[in-house]
C-alpha cells in the first residue's frame, strides 16, 4: 500500500511537535544487522510491522549489502515515543527521523541506501529531505509522498482541513483494539501468497492499536509532495498496481497520481509493478531485488509489466490445451 493500508481501513475514513530534546532521545524499537556486502543499506519497516518483515530480502542479498533492518518506535510492542500532549503535527514521525539520523551517525555509515516499505518508505523520503547529506539513495516500496485526498485532486489548505477537521476526529473515535484487528485482517489483501499473508496478519497484531492509529494519523498529515522540488537524493518509488488501491482510488486515478508525482523532481523516478500487492518485496522478490541493485549502481530500475506472470507464491492456471484433461486421449464411443 502506499503509506499504510487498505479497503477496510479506508472505509473507516468514509499536537504540536515534541520538543527537540524529547524527539532526539526516542530510540528505534530494534536494529538488526545482517549481511557483509560492500553497500550499507537501511531497511525501514512499515506500520505495525517489525524488522523481520525484511528477513527474506536480507537472506537473498546478504552478499551484496550490509543491512540494518529497523523496527520503528512503538511497533511490535516496543517502546513508543511520548504521547503527544495535543493534536497536530507529526511528533512520532519526527522522533523516528531523529532516531534514523542518529543510527547513521552511530554506525558510521557513509551515504547508505535507505529502503522503506509503506510508512517506512515515506520516512525514508523525509530522512532524505531533512538530512540529504546523510543519505546516498532512497527506494520507496509502495509508499506515497503524500496521502491522496479526493484521489489526489485535493491539496494544500483544503487537504489539511479535511484531514484535521474530518478524518482525524473520525479515526480517534474508533476503538483502538477494533482498529488493530481490522488492520490485521487487511493482510489478506496485502500479499498474494496465502502462507505469507498469515504471517503478516499475525505480525500486524503485535502492535497496539493506539500506536497504529497515531502513526496512521501522522501519515495523513505528512504531505511531502510540495517539498519534492528540493529533493537532492536520487529516489526510486515502486508503485504496486492491483485491485485494492489506497484511499479508494481507481486505476486511472492512481496512474494519474503517480504520473504527477514523477514529474515533481528530476531526482525522482516512479516505476509501476503491475499485478502486485502491497508487500512488493514478497510478491515480486526478484524484480524488487533487481530494482534496488540497479539503484545502488546508479542505473534505471525496471518495472513489472502486465505480462510478467503471477506474483510469487501464486500458481498460474494452465493455458488452454495444456490442462491434463486437454491432453487425455479421447474416449472411443461405445458400440453395441
Amino acid at each position: 500500500m502506499p503509506l499504510f493500508d487498505r479497503s477496510t481501513v479506508w472505509a473507516c475514513l468514509a499536537g504540536a511537535a515534541l520538543a527537540a530534546g524529547a524527539v532526539a532521545k526516542t530510540p528505534l524499537g530494534h536494529v538488526e544487522k545482517r549481511g557483509g556486502g560492500p553497500t550499507p543499506v537501511i531497511l525501514i519497516s512499515g506500520v505495525a510491522c517489525d524488522w523481520t518483515v525484511w528477513e527474506a530480502f536480507m537472506e537473498r542479498n546478504k552478499d551484496a549489502f550490509t543491512m540494518y533492518a529497523v523496527t520503528l518506535p512503538g511497533m511490535a510492542g516496543t517502546q513508543p515515543p511520548p504521547k503527544p500532549e495535543q493534536e497536530g503535527g507529526t511528533p512520532w514521525f519526527d522522533a523516528s527521523i531523529a532516531a534514523l539520523s542518529a543510527l547513521i551517525n552511530d554506525k558510521g555509515l557513509v551515504k547508505p541506501v535507505v529502503v522503506g516499505h509503506s510508512l517506512g518508505g515515506h520516512l525514508a523520503l523525509r530522512l532524505a529531505l531533512d538530512h540529504p547529506e546523510q543519505v546516498g539513495r532512497v527506494v520507496m516500496l509502495d509508499s506515497m509522498p503524500s496521502f491522496p485526498v479526493g484521489g489526489g485532486s485535493i491539496v494544500g489548505e483544503q487537504r489539511s482541513a479535511i484531514i484535521d477537521g474530518v478524518l482525524t476526529p473520525q479515526i480517534r473515535q474508533q476503538d483502538a483494539s477494533q482498529w488493530q484487528e481490522s488492520f490485521a485482517r487487511e493482510a489478506m489483501s496485502m500479499v498474494s501468497a496465502a502462507d505469507r499473508s498469515d504471517q503478516i496478519r499475525e505480525m500486524l497484531r503485535t502492535t497496539d492499536g493506539a500506536v497504529t492509529v497515531q502513526y496512521f494519523i501522522e501519515g495523513l498529515r505528512s504531505d511531502q509532495a510540495p517539498r519534492l522540488g528540493s529533493l537532492r537524493v536520487p529516489t526510486l518509488i515502486i508503485a504496486a498496481m492491483n485491485d485494492r488501491l489506497p484511499a479508494g482510488m481507481n486505476a486511472d486515478q492512481a496512474r494519474a497520481y503517480w504520473a504527477g508525482i514523477d514529474g515533481l523532481s528530476e531526482h525522482l523516478d516512479v516505476v509501476i509493478f503491475e499485478n502486485t500487492r502491497h508487500f512488493v518485496m514478497d510478491d515480486r522478490s526478484a524484480a524488487t531485488d533487481a530494482a534496488i541493485r540497479a539503484v545502488v549502481k546508479g542505473e534505471k530500475a525496471a518495472g513489472v509489466g502486465v505480462d510478467a506472470g503471477p506474483p510469487d507464491g501464486v500458481v498460474a492456471p494452465p493455458k488452454a490445451g495444456e490442462r491434463p484433461a486437454d491432453k487425455a486421449p479421447a474416449t472411443a464411443p461405445e458400440t453395441n
